[in-house]
């Protein structure tokens, strides 16, 4: 347990790192503009596995289990990114962690982006209830 610890530390580790908002010639409007967008765009992102797997209507087509996971995992990967890419490197500069992000990203990515044909072509079978007839 204590390499764990250990690495995540290091992970979070900013003593040798500066903020991007430090870097450069950030403005404090343009330092607000990106922290908002990149706001909205992770506010976005998050709607979409909420949507996948909460809100549905009756009768829609679903997504099989393995399609709804790839899917939502990817797009909280994505949107994490948003929110990390902001937050962290303008305030805190995590950029290990930041990266270790990025390539669990990235897996997420690559591995929707091989599923998703496969679900193309064989879509997931919906189970329909029975039709009574109308008395």
């Amino acid at each position: 347990m204590q390499s764990i610890y250990e690495l995540g530390n290091w992970l979070m580790d900013v003593a040798s790192f500066m903020p991007r908002s430090k870097c450069g010639l950030w403005t404090r409007d343009l330092v607000t503009i990106y922290t908002l967008a990149n706001l909205v765009i992770f506010g976005s992102f998050m709607s979409i596995p909420v949507s996948l797997t909460l809100v549905r209507p009756r009768g829609s087509v679903r997504l099989g289990r393995a399609s709804t996971m790839a899917f939502c995992t990817f797009i909280l990967f994505c949107g994490g990114g948003h929110l990390l890419e902001n937050v962290g490197a303008f305030f805190y500069p995590a950029y290990r962690f930041f990266a270790a992000w990025n390539c669990c990203t990235a897996v997420a990515s690559v591995a929707t982006a091989f599923l998703l044909p496969w679900l193309i072509a064989h879509p997931p079978q919906c189970q329909q209830p029975p039709r009574t007839p109308l008395n």
